[in-house]
């Protein structure tokens, strides 16, 4: 709606207002708009050619490159050797609640109810682009329901229901309807995942090289990132790790749940089961011959995190999991990532202090709350 532009099919151009769910869903069918047929990209086949390699991930967070070693040099000189390539398709959240925004506005002053996991996000972008304040905006979560990543963003809805209030001079409510969720909160984008995989006879991991493809907007360069758990998973001297960007006529990509490593660690798994049948080796004992106690960096990655102390630690000799028997599990993430503050929450007894730091993870209930900032 800055431009006579449109960029990808569902872009917002118009918002209708109504004093009733029912007048604004057929006013808004009335809406005609009338545009000229360009040549778009939705697809990686369709521009291949035009992929160049993004230097940040993650909204800036993470670079786009990891490397240590001479992989070429392995590759070339490999004893085994396996190229492999997967691809995936896009993916949409759709969690069973849709994003809702209500915007009130009183004296220049504007206070959002907004189903967001990210209230200061919301804060700082609407006050932007709205050129408000910061001590003039209130966002405030009373319920946010599902989200697997796509209510981590702030999305067009959420400053358009602040724009439509602010005209109309009332209080406006906008939820998303279930097709609009497939192109107004995200997406995982499609993405293809090149591995090769270098070994001695034996099965020893000499190099790896992951490479992933994707689609972004016409206006962000966003990639989930997907070569880190390579990096680290298994001892393995020399590696390169890429991520290649398509410009495409889709919104801008997202998170979802287990960004990005979930299909990595899918594609490094997959590869090392074909490692395992060209060395003839089994595939559990080649994953063991090449397992390794250190990360990258010289950081011990199995150990044991210190025990809580106080009131926790009289409740952690009580935990099922701390008893003899089989109750062991596994998996990998990122292990250093930079906005971990190393700070995990055990699922339903309390916090603890991790030496790794991790996703903070909370599995049982919780308690109605109200969340705001302002």
């Amino acid at each position: 709606m800055q431009d006579d532009a449109i960029y990808y099919a569902g872009q917002p151009v118009a918002v209708v207002v109504a004093d009733s769910h029912e007048r604004a869903q057929y006013a808004a069918s009335l809406v005609d708009v009338s545009y000229e047929s360009a040549p778009f990209v939705v697809a990686i086949e369709q521009a291949r050619d035009l992929a160049y390699e993004a230097e940040r991930l993650f909204g800036g967070l993470l670079p786009g490159r990891s490397e240590r070693g001479d992989v070429e040099s392995a590759l070339a000189g490999a004893e085994a050797r396996i190229d492999v390539a997967y691809r995936m398709a896009a993916n949409h959240h759709n969690p069973i609640e849709p994003p809702s925004t209500t915007a009130v506005w009183e004296d220049g002053r504007l206070t959002l109810y907004d189903s967001t996991m990210s209230l200061r996000a919301v804060q700082l972008t609407v006050a932007q682009l709205l050129g408000l304040a910061l001590s003039d905006v209130r966002v405030i979560a009373h319920y946010v329901g599902g989200g697997f990543g796509s209510k981590a963003m702030v999305w067009p809805h959420v400053t358009l229901t602040a724009m439509a209030a602010r005209h109309v001079g009332r209080p406006v409510k906008l939820m998303l309807t279930r097709p609009q969720m497939f192109t107004a909160t995200g997406h995982r984008e499609e993405q293809e995942h090149q591995l090769s995989l270098a070994a001695t006879r034996d099965g020893q991991l000499t190099a790896i090289r992951h490479s992933k493809l994707s689609i972004t907007s016409c206006f962000d360069d966003w990639a989930e990132p997907a070569t880190g758990a390579s990096s680290q998973l298994y001892a393995c001297p020399n590696f390169l790790g890429t991520h290649r960007l398509i410009r495409g006529n889709t919104m801008t990509p997202t998170f979802m749940r287990g960004p990005g490593e979930t299909l990595g660690v899918f594609a490094l798994e997959t590869a090392m089961d074909e490692l395992a049948c060209a060395v003839g080796a089994d595939p559990v004992a080649l994953r063991i011959r090449n397992h390794t106690d250190l990360d990258p960096h010289g950081t011990a990655i199995f150990r044991t995190p210190p025990r809580p102390s106080g009131r926790w630690a009289r409740r952690w000799s009580a935990r099922p999991s701390t008893r003899p028997g089989p109750r062991c599990a596994s998996g990998s993430w990122r292990w250093r990532s930079p906005t971990n503050d190393r700070r995990c929450t055990e699922p339903t007894r309390g916090p603890w202090r991790s030496p790794a730091g991790a996703w903070r993870a909370a599995t049982a209930p919780r308690p109605r709350t109200r969340t705001e900032s302002c």
